[in-house]
Order: structure tokens, then sequence, then C-alpha cells
């Protein structure tokens, strides 16, 4: 097959001036893609309050899905974190728990 698997856009589209100029990684917990851990949901996002969104969706999911056993000083991380741990670092789990923490609150 030699089609691209894709429609190309017209030629005065300007569609290529929306794209991110550098990764999300709270994109992760936005999207849903069928899995357990995912919300139930796929939020609607506007450019006039997408950071706000991005931080709401983003201490949704994790204050639900993040688990901290004090006594054994472990912090347990939903599975998109482990799948998609380059975006939030260069892999590295205290990277990845890290950038989690800061949405969390103090109190968990």
């Amino acid at each position: 097959n030699t089609r691209a698997p894709f429609v190309e856009p017209p030629k005065r589209s300007r569609g290529h001036r929306y794209y991110a100029l550098e990764p999300d990684p709270r994109v992760n917990f936005v999207l849903n893609n069928a899995n357990l851990s995912n919300p139930p949901m796929v939020p609607v996002l506007c450019p006039r309050r997408f950071e706000e969104q991005m931080n709401a969706a983003s201490f949704f999911f994790l204050t639900r899905k993040v688990a901290i056993d004090v006594p054994k000083r472990t912090l347990f991380l939903p599975k998109v974190c482990d799948v998609y741990r380059r975006d939030f670092g260069q892999g590295d789990p205290l990277d990845t728990a890290q950038y989690c923490l800061q949405f969390l609150d103090e109190e968990m």
C-alpha cells in the first residue's frame, strides 16, 4: 500500500500553526485510552482555560490513582506513569514521582 494512512490537509490549511511546541506530560492524565486506570471521560478543553483544565484533570486523576505507604516509605504511581515515563523527564522514576507530586495535596 503506497497511500498514506491519513488525508492530506487542504493547501490553504493553517492547521500546522496549532501544534504543540513542547510535549505536555499532563496529557497522559487527561486522555482516556480504555484502561481501567484512566478517568471515566475525556474533558473538552478550551483555549482560554487550558492550563486550569489540564491541572485540574491531572489533580483529579492523580489523587485517585497515587497511593503512599508511609511506613514503607513507598509511592505507588499509576501504570500510565510507567508506560510513558519518558514524558516526565529522562524516564527516571524520581523525575516521574516529582512531576506527579506537584499536583497532589501535601496532606496526602
